[in-house]
């Protein structure tokens, strides 16, 4: 589908983590460097095409992630979350963690992704939130790097 894009004409490190979150069945978006949601207009809508891709996914620029379609997405929020995910998550093998820090966003199959849901613990008269699932419809901002793990520049995120 992509031979065009392929072509000496596909020179950025960010359109080839599009392309291979696409291949594994996710929908990227672009995202402007640092933002939290794209500047595109009816983002949801986005699907890379071979029409589009090239302009859309410029050297540097972050990769969101929509969710549902196949996927959903458990982000452990709190810190303790993180160090008890690997005695209490299912496995997965595509996992991201921001820099040295254990990984915190876990992806996962699912033939229908439910909506995304919240879940928040009080301790000591606080509010914590401990985890978000994402579901469907939902957006996750992973940074600029792909999925086998390579960092495209200095980025916010790494694939474990």
């Amino acid at each position: 589908m992509f031979k065009a894009i392929n072509s000496a004409a596909r020179n950025s490190a960010s359109l080839d983590a599009a392309l291979s979150y696409y291949a594994r069945g996710f929908h990227p978006v672009p995202i402007t460097r640092g933002a939290e949601v794209p500047k595109l207009k009816d983002w949801q809508l986005f699907r890379l095409t071979q029409a589009n891709g090239v302009e859309s996914f410029p050297e540097g620029c972050d990769i969101g992630l929509i969710m549902g379609y196949g996927h959903y997405c458990i982000e452990l929020v709190d810190p303790c979350a993180r160090t008890l995910a690997g005695q209490h998550l299912p496995k997965t093998g595509c996992m991201v963690g921001f820099h040295d820090q254990p990984p915190h966003l876990y992806f996962y199959r699912a033939a229908d992704a439910h909506a995304s849901k919240t879940m928040t613990v009080r301790i000591h008269g606080k509010t914590v939130t401990v985890l978000i699932t994402h579901g469907r419809g939902s957006l996750v901002v992973i940074g600029r790097t792909s999925p086998d793990g390579k960092q495209l520049t200095t980025t916010r995120a790494r694939i474990v």
